[in-house]
């Protein structure tokens, strides 16, 4: 049923059809999104490799990033850095509305 919604929904341009769809699906997010939201992510600077979760809250994409820095960088930019984060996924995802991030730090060998 939700692959049928989709369709229609993209056929007629009807929005609202579209995130019908998608809730149908209750959590199942594109794999695409989430390729997407991690090359965002990685762009900032200071940023080695992130991890994204996505979900969908009905008609919300949830975005959950858990970012890697370096060892040796401060609270402040580790910081910084998630605000940039934040700024980078939601203009590469239009449909997300909420980005959130967890600085994790790359232990130094």
């Amino acid at each position: 049923v939700a692959r049928y919604k989709l369709s229609v929904g993209r056929r007629i341009q009807s929005a609202t059809l579209v995130g019908d769809a998608k809730h149908s699906w209750l959590d199942s997010v594109d794999p695409a999104t989430v390729i997407a939201a991690e090359r965002a992510a990685v762009t900032v600077p200071g940023v080695e490799h992130a991890h994204i979760r996505a979900r969908w809250m009905g008609r919300t994409l949830l975005v959950e990033v858990e970012d890697f820095v370096a060892a040796g960088t401060s609270v402040e930019d580790a910081e910084a850095a998630g605000r940039e984060i934040e700024e980078a996924v939601l203009g590469a995802l239009p449909e997300a509305r909420v980005v959130t991030f967890a600085p994790r730090v790359i232990p130094l060998l």
